[in-house]
């Protein structure tokens, strides 16, 4: 039976689709995991790109229908990601995807939010709004807007 540190020492490849700034992909690689970080923001993808171990992670320009076949050991999808498809459909295809990108025997673990608590509601510029300095980069502000419910 394999125990958790099995589990580490057997899976070795991650894809982090929706990385945004890299946060997560960047602390597997600083492990040693080989990282694929993926997003559709190209904003986001220079922020991580301009971190601390950036060049041990390959970071690709799209969203999880660009992936090609990689025989990933596990995909991840954390924070609000999951939250970003609108249809069914969007969201079949996305997943559908990630599991083409998956080795047969891979892993998809994904996060979701508890609609129940209306998080939404504190997505607004006034409470959400932030001014980074971020080095080769400069002044980067950031807020949440909801454009639509």
């Amino acid at each position: 039976m394999l125990t958790k540190s099995h589990w580490f020492e057997l899976r070795k490849w991650i894809v982090d689709v929706g990385c945004g700034t890299g946060c997560f992909a960047l602390i597997l690689a600083e492990r040693g995991f080989t990282v694929t970080g993926l997003d559709p923001a190209l904003a986001s993808l220079a922020i991580a790109r301009s971190k601390l171990f950036s060049d041990k992670v390959q970071w690709v320009h799209g969203d999880a229908t660009k992936l090609p076949p990689l025989a990933v050991d596990l995909a991840v999808m954390t924070g609000n990601v999951a939250q970003v498809f609108l249809t069914d459909e969007s969201w079949e295809e996305t997943i559908s995807s990630i599991r083409k990108a998956l080795h047969p025997a891979g892993h998809f673990v994904f996060e979701v939010r508890d609609p129940s608590q209306k998080a939404w509601l504190d997505w607004t510029r006034e409470k959400t709004f932030q001014r980074l300095n971020i080095p080769k980069i400069g002044n980067v502000e950031r807020w949440c807007d909801v454009t639509g419910t």
